[in-house]
């Protein structure tokens, strides 16, 4: 409990479970978001029923920005897509909300790295990445997002952008 503790206090999102002989402890589980506390023994289905939700987006990753309000967590799965103009970055999510970092005086390469390392993020333009879960189409110079925003496309790279996109929904759909 004191490192679930711990974890939330750094704003760490990951799903946490408890698994105990006894359910004196539960309050406090719940306490650090806990998202389960299954009593020993337990039925096979209620741990497979847990797996299931852990996996679900709420739980997915989460990129670090800090904005003018403090620091704060975004999930991979809200962000529609990276804008960096003037050596802030915005985070454009799928709620319509733009969440501004402070001003980066690293390559916006560098800030995006670990969305980059997801399969859903691409970046096709030096000032643009976008996640191709939330891209509705693509059409001649641009991403359509789900959200009605429109993130351009390089002319030369387009091929690349159509290839990404499809290879990215053919995984989707095995």
């Amino acid at each position: 409990l004191t490192a679930a503790a711990e974890l939330r206090r750094r704003g760490v999102r990951a799903p946490l479970a408890f698994l105990a002989h006894t359910t004196a402890y539960a309050y406090e589980a719940f306490r650090v978001d806990a998202m389960q506390y299954l009593h020993i023994p337990f039925r096979p289905e209620q741990l497979t029923a847990l797996l299931d939700r852990a996996t679900e987006p709420e739980y997915g990753p989460v990129i670090p920005v800090t904005t003018a309000m403090g620091l704060r967590a975004l999930p991979f799965a809200d962000i529609e897509y990276l804008e960096c103009t003037h050596h802030v970055v915005h985070f454009h999510l799928a709620s319509g909300e733009d969440v501004p970092s402070l001003s980066v005086r690293v390559p916006f390469a560098q800030v995006a790295q670990p969305l980059l390392a997801d399969e859903r993020f691409v970046q096709l333009h030096r000032s643009y990445v976008v996640n191709l879960a939330a891209v509705s189409q693509l059409a001649v110079g641009e991403f359509w997002m789900q959200s009605g925003a429109r993130v351009p496309v390089p002319r030369g790279r387009e091929p690349a952008a159509r290839t990404a996109l499809k290879d990215y929904l053919e995984k989707q759909f095995r």
